[in-house]
Parts: C-alpha cells; structure tokens; sequence
C-alpha cells in the first residue's frame, strides 16, 4: 500500500488515477497523466520522497506502477477496503486524525502547496482540476498566515532595495548636477 499512498500523498492523485497509472507514466523523474474524472493533464516532477519509495517497491509485471502484495493491479475497492483496516490501526495509535480518506490526502496536498505560495491557477493544474474554484475548495482550510510572513519579508527586502537605489540615483544626480552659485 506505502507506494500507492505514498503517490498519492506527493503527487494529489486520487486513488482511482493513483492506482491505474502505468509505469509508461513515470518516466525521467517526472508523473505525466490525465485525470479520469476530468481528463485534465496532471505533470509533476518526482520529488525524493517519492523517488525513494517508488524505487524500494517490490518489483511486479503488471503494467500499473503500484501493485497490491500479489503482484497484480489494485481496483479502487479492494485499496479502500485495504487502506479501511490500516486506517483504524493508526488511528488507534494516534499517527493519522481519526476519519482520514484517500482523498483526504489530495485535500491535504492543496492546503500545503496553498500554504506555499501557489495561487489559485496553479493550483488548479497542479492537481488537474478545470477549475481555479474547485482548487480554492480543495484549500480553503489553509492557514496563509506563514505565506503572508514570507510575503512581508520579500516585500520589505524589495521595498529596502528599492530605498537604496532610489537614493543613490538622488545621490548621483546631486553630483552631477551644476553648483550654483549664490551671490548675497
């Protein structure tokens, strides 16, 4: 299941895309596919947590990247009915908030990449979404304070730059600028 969620959990695939990708999909560190639901391309570069599971997979033949402990394709129902058992278990030990769903992840990914600084448009591709409203749904519970921190020192950095050269031009401008003489 680790390959399958950890897909999931680096990439904002919902388990249905999650589970049929193929291996033709993932190539030269990169996700390249359409979502089911939408047919919205979907392109993201592997990120090395997900490189590093992916490659410690257990080798199969099937044509899907993920494959259950039999070596043969996950359907959608037999992940949930797996991902159901695990959940309970880690709820019991407080590791995941109790009711967590596969496509609570997909949700989890918009809040993080919102968090980050992505906006709406962006979001949007980066999770195939058709629409810039559905990915502000999908993030509407992220807490943009730590961006609007980031934004303020980028903001001050350009403002203190800005400053600088401005006074500088001034300053260059009153040095090439003719004296003039005052007679009393």
């Amino acid at each position: 299941m680790v390959p399958a969620l950890t897909l999931m959990m680096y990439t904002g695939l919902g388990p249905q895309d999650a589970l049929t990708l193929s291996k033709q999909q993932y190539q030269n560190g990169f996700i390249s596919t359409r979502r089911a639901k939408t047919g919205a391309p979907v392109f993201w570069p592997v990120i090395a947590p997900l490189k590093a599971t992916l490659e410690d997979a257990p080798n199969h033949k099937v044509p899907t990247l993920c494959a259950n402990s039999r070596g043969q394709p996950w359907t959608v129902s037999g992940f949930r009915a797996s991902w159901r058992k695990l959940r309970i278990q880690l709820e019991k030990q407080n590791l995941i908030e109790p009711g967590l769903t596969l496509y609570g992840l997909r949700h989890t990914v918009a809040t993080i990449l919102r968090e980050i600084g992505l906006n709406d448009r962006d979001l949007a591709a980066a999770l195939g979404h058709e629409s810039e409203a559905m990915a502000r749904l999908y993030a509407k519970g992220a807490d943009l304070r730590k961006n609007m921190l980031d934004i303020a020192v980028r903001f001050e950095k350009e403002i203190t730059l800005r400053g600088k050269e401005f006074s500088k031009r001034i300053e260059q401008k009153c040095q090439t600028s003719p004296k003039k003489s005052v007679k009393p």
